[in-house]
């Protein structure tokens, strides 16, 4: 049986993700009410760093803050659409991060078990499709080039917003003082400080073994079409992209 507090917090969590899609009604908002303001997008934000959950989210700005010798102000992890939205029309770095739906989807449900695999999947739909008719004018990257190459990452944010990020050398040393960093994030958030391997934000062989049984879930029939739109939007964002147009071109409210 699902308990009680799981159905108040699926329909909290459908809220926001709706909310989220629209700027002029979620920043105004999350403004004043949000748990997390100092993550919102807004006038002195450098950069904005978001995706769906489980796409690479606390690595990438995890890696990013650790290369440079100053402090970043980065707009992140709401998982928000209006976030991406708001830093485009103010001409604001964007950086949008994608997985494979699949696999976001499944992380995603092991670490807040209070969603369904449908719930999942609508809200990566939702957010993905609500920043589509950008995507040419935003730097979108994929969870196997971050995960692979970050300093990559950070000079192409550097070349297509003309930026002078400090490179991340992607040696398994690096990538180990992030994952260090990654599970220290961890810990101050749980309300037990301690770090559950269902929830941090780095690879795990506990929530490998939990992914079996929602794989399985996923090749039920009804699924079939979510699962196809949500593909169609991940092979969208991650075609080869034409050359930049001048982004301090912009359209108007």
């Amino acid at each position: 049986m699902v308990p009680i507090k799981h159905y108040l917090k699926r329909a909290l969590y459908t809220i926001q993700m709706y909310f989220g899609l629209f700027p002029k009604l979620y920043i105004p908002i999350y403004k004043l009410f949000g748990k997390n303001r100092r993550l919102l997008v807004n006038e002195s934000s450098e950069i904005v760093i978001e995706g769906f959950p489980r796409s690479g989210n606390t690595f990438s700005v995890a890696a990013l803050e650790w290369s440079q010798h100053r402090p970043l102000n980065i707009a992140h992890h709401l998982h928000s659409a209006s976030q991406v939205i708001w830093a485009f029309k103010h001409n604001i770095p964007a950086v949008v991060l994608i997985r494979e739906p699949k696999d976001a989807v499944v992380s995603f449900v092991i670490r807040e078990p209070y969603l369904t695999l449908k719930i999942a999947l609508r809200s990566y739909i939702s957010f993905y499709t609500a920043i589509l008719p950008l995507k040419n004018d935003l730097l979108i990257v994929t969870f196997d080039e971050l995960t692979t190459d970050f300093g990559g990452v950070i000079n192409k944010i550097n070349k297509r917003y003309e930026t002078a990020y400090s490179l991340f050398d992607h040696s398994s040393e690096n990538v180990e003082k992030v994952f260090e960093l990654v599970q220290s994030y961890g810990v101050s958030e749980s309300p037990a400080k301690r770090l559950d391997e269902k929830k941090v934000a780095r690879p795990s062989c506990v929530r490998n073994e939990m992914a079996v049984k929602y794989r399985n879930e996923l090749d039920s029939k009804k699924y079939d079409q979510l699962i196809i739109d949500a593909k169609n939007l991940y092979v969208s964002f991650t075609t080869q992209q034409p050359p930049a147009k001048d982004r301090w071109v912009r359209f108007s409210d």
